[in-house]
């Protein structure tokens, strides 16, 4: 599982992230990090979340959004949220590195997909666009996160995700991901002070 601290990097989208609050730590409620992007990383494609909202705030760089058709340029200190349900993209739109502070709401498996595509992308395992060749794979990244294509019924694609990740399960697909998830470093355990025992 994901631990606060833990930097991940996916190098085929040119994202770093760095986990400042946890599913774990916030029971759920959102997941919190930062993200740094080369000035050649590699958007997804336009999506619809159905259950988080996503608050992106410009620490360094420059921030390009698609929101609903709209476009807008952000720089640092400017923010901007991406509402449930609404049509949306973003990527660097500068020449330099972006940074940007992330808050996801709530959390849900966003961190589970973080960390599999990282590992995935770190594997070779991934297409140029970053997203999963294998196409079990693929669904379950998909349905992990609770992402959505525009401009097709999401009840449809959401049928056909549970059909093919149920055939992955078949054929020994793990949906949770869970050769790709970190381990978290031991917790320093102190010893009681027994200076005082007779």
């Amino acid at each position: 599982m994901a631990y606060t601290g833990q930097t991940i990097s996916n190098p085929a989208t040119g994202e770093r992230f760095t986990f400042l609050q946890t599913t774990e730590d916030t029971g759920g409620e959102r997941l919190l990090f930062d993200c740094r992007v080369r000035p050649d990383g590699k958007p997804l494609p336009p999506h619809i979340h159905t259950t988080q909202e996503e608050h992106l705030e410009v620490v360094d760089g420059t921030l390009g959004v698609m929101l609903d058709d709209q476009i807008y340029v952000l720089q640092e200190g400017q923010d901007i949220v991406l509402p449930v349900r609404v049509k949306h993209q973003w990527w660097n739109a500068g020449r330099d590195e972006l940074y940007m502070r992330v808050e996801v709401v709530p959390a849900r498996q966003l961190e589970v997909v973080i960390e599999a595509v990282s590992a995935m992308a770190r594997d070779g395992e991934v297409r140029a666009n970053g997203m999963p060749r294998n196409p079990f794979k693929l669904v379950n990244v998909l349905r992990l996160a609770e992402t959505y294509t525009p401009g097709v019924p999401i009840w449809m694609q959401l049928i056909a995700l549970i059909a093919v990740a149920s055939v992955g399960r078949l054929l020994g697909y793990d949906a949770a991901f869970t050769q790709y998830r970190a381990i978290e470093p031991e917790r320093e355990q102190v010893s009681p002070d027994r200076s005082d025992a007779a």
